[in-house]
């Protein structure tokens, strides 16, 4: 709970304040385009869709801003490994619009190559604090080449979703 205390010290509230400022501007906007529109392409329940997420995301910014990231350096090739298995874990599933990019699991889905962005960016930004802090850091390309097949296996996945169904049809 000290920790907790500690940490909520460094939370900006008037980003905090500004994000919910945003996000009741949202809602205002959804209920205004929304109301009274019998649009079969508009699904009845987009408003409190739209506040769950909300409050979801206001959780995960609170969260994110008390989460101490420096245990993600130990744990960057798990992230890593698990993106690049749901990235092939999509071909599973069936196409959506012509594309396996999504799992769908009842209600919840999960689109694979956003997670993958996100556990790319914590594979690189460990990549570089580790050599960065080692004794005689080098910058040199040639000492650099692990970046280049890291980043091409989610490319090469990535790319593969979105043109599967193309040429089989």
């Amino acid at each position: 709970m000290e920790s907790f205390r500690r940490n909520m010290k460094y939370i900006d509230l008037s980003v905090f304040g500004a994000l919910i400022l945003l996000a009741v501007y949202a809602c205002i906007a959804i209920n205004a385009t929304t109301r009274g529109n019998h649009n079969p392409l508009i699904p009845s329940h987009v408003m409190s869709k739209q506040i769950m997420w909300e409050i979801i995301g206001m959780i995960a910014l609170v969260a994110g801003m008390l989460f101490d990231y420096r245990l993600l350096r130990r744990v960057h090739w798990w992230v890593y490994g698990i993106s690049m298995v749901l990235l092939v874990a999509v071909f599973a599933f069936p196409a959506v619009q012509g594309a396996h990019s999504w799992i769908r699991l009842h209600s919840l889905s999960v689109q694979p190559s956003e997670l993958a962005k996100l556990a790319l960016i914590i594979w690189l930004a460990t990549f570089m604090a580790n050599v960065e802090e080692s004794e005689v850091p080098d910058y040199r390309l040639r000492k650099q080449w692990i970046i280049f097949p890291i980043f091409l296996v989610p490319f090469a996945l990535t790319y593969k979703e979105l043109h599967l169904d193309k040429h089989s049809s």
